[in-house]
């Protein structure tokens, strides 16, 4: 071989050495996350959440904070007033000392321990797409409300687990963890925080739209038609994917909650929330009104998803 091509080689070499190196860096560099989300008493509206944390770092101190905003909403919320009976323990049990430094963060004095084992409970009795809700019936639950983060650590990847109630179903728009029941994992917090969750006796209906993965999950009974909604539903991602000209995700959910009262949407990265009244399904007019929303929100999952300014990251 000749001494230039060898130099291009050896050069190569060492660039592939340094991205290996680099991934190697920021697997170290990465904290491990997870959370496991239980609602032994749904009666009481309180989510259980257990939040495991190895930190990719020695300081003595950790910090956790639940945001103030979801995705979808951007207005102030103040999620963390419904945050009760805040523990930290190390993995052997032993109780580490705590601080609120603020509304919505807690500082952990976490001395050397290895991991981090904290525990709260969250006060969910709101229906609507972009808060908490839990009852004797099925519960949903917002990412955002629900569960901290490490300040300035948002790109490091977590895993859910959520334990369900009695023979409850579990939806959401995240990516299931393969052989590990209701366990779903997220690439960074942004995918965390932008995939609510739907919890109970759910009617699920699918369907395929350009070859990608559909599915409407419904809580709640009421008089549509099963096969009306499919084909309707179907309809309008076909007309927005041949709008814009693509489908940019492997994969959809519309979670639907039908009530006797009350209504509206949010988007989300993959799925979207949506609420509306049981009975409005053969009513033509309330129907439409019903297919619109589901039209707004789902669009979205270009513009403002996609196509959108950095601050709404």
């Amino acid at each position: 071989m000749k001494p230039l091509r060898w130099a291009a080689l050896l050069l190569w070499l060492l660039f592939l050495s340094s991205i290996i190196s680099g991934q190697a860096g920021r697997s170290v560099n990465t904290p491990e996350i997870s959370f496991t989300v239980s609602m032994s008493q749904p009666h009481t509206h309180l989510f259980e959440v257990e939040m495991r944390v190895r930190p990719n770092h020695n300081a003595p101190t950790l910090e956790v904070a639940l945001p103030v905003w979801t995705p979808g909403s951007y207005l102030v919320r103040e999620y963390a007033r419904h945050i009760q009976d805040f523990a930290a323990k190390d993995k052997d049990g032993k109780d580490l000392a705590w601080s609120k430094t603020n509304k919505n963060t807690w500082r952990i004095e976490r001395g050397a321990a290895a991991e981090v084992i904290i525990a709260y409970r969250v006060y969910a009795n709101e229906m609507s797409v972009r808060t908490n809700e839990l009852n004797d019936r099925q519960g949903f639950f917002a990412p955002a409300a629900l569960l901290m983060h490490l300040p300035g650590q948002l790109n490091a990847p977590a895993t859910v687990k959520v334990n369900p109630y009695g023979t409850w179903q579990v939806a959401t728009g995240l990516s299931p963890v393969p052989q590990q029941p209701n366990t779903f994992r997220a690439d960074n917090f942004d995918v965390l925080y932008d995939a609510p969750f739907q919890i109970g006796e759910l009617k699920e209906i699918k369907f395929a739209v350009r070859g990608v993965p559909h599915r409407m999950v419904i809580d709640g009974t009421g008089n549509y038609q099963e096969a009306r909604l499919r084909e309707d539903t179907a309809k309008i991602v076909e007309a927005a994917a041949q709008m814009m000209g693509d489908v940019p995700y492997r994969d959809y959910t519309f979670l639907l909650r039908l009530r006797p009262v009350g209504g509206g949407g949010l988007e989300h990265l993959n799925s979207c929330a949506l609420i509306t009244r049981r009975e409005i399904f053969n009513n033509a007019n309330e129907y439409t009104d019903f297919l619109t929303l589901v039209a707004h929100e789902f669009f979205h999952a270009w513009n403002v998803k996609r196509i959108r300014p950095d601050a709404l990251g």
